[in-house]
């Protein structure tokens, strides 16, 4: 028995009930299909954030940690540098290789 409904893929021709319940078994579980795989790919993304954060975390840590320990030398480096001890651009002796651009 044909319908006057139109189908997405009918092409003009008459659709029968059947045709229009098996397109839509199809559809829904293209649709089933992509919720599965949307929300594996939100799963993957968390994991990613949440490794992203931990590592950030541990930069910072890092870092401070750092700055800690090498607090001293930086102020008596920056004695030097204000002392005029680092010496002037071109002071210094020339490499021994010369680097070619």
């Amino acid at each position: 028995m044909g319908m006057k409904r139109r189908h997405l893929f009918d092409k003009g021709y008459p659709v029968t009930t059947a045709t229009l319940l098996a397109g839509s078994e199809v559809l829904l579980a293209v649709g089933r299909q992509a919720r599965r795989t949307s929300r594996t790919r939100i799963g993957v993304s968390c994991l990613l954030i949440a490794d992203a954060l931990t590592r950030v975390a541990q930069a910072r840590r890092t870092c401070m940690y750092t700055r800690l320990l090498t607090h001293g030398s930086e102020a008596q480096s920056d004695r030097r540098i204000a002392a005029g001890a680092e010496g002037e651009p071109g002071q210094r002796a020339a490499s021994p290789a010369a680097h070619q651009r």
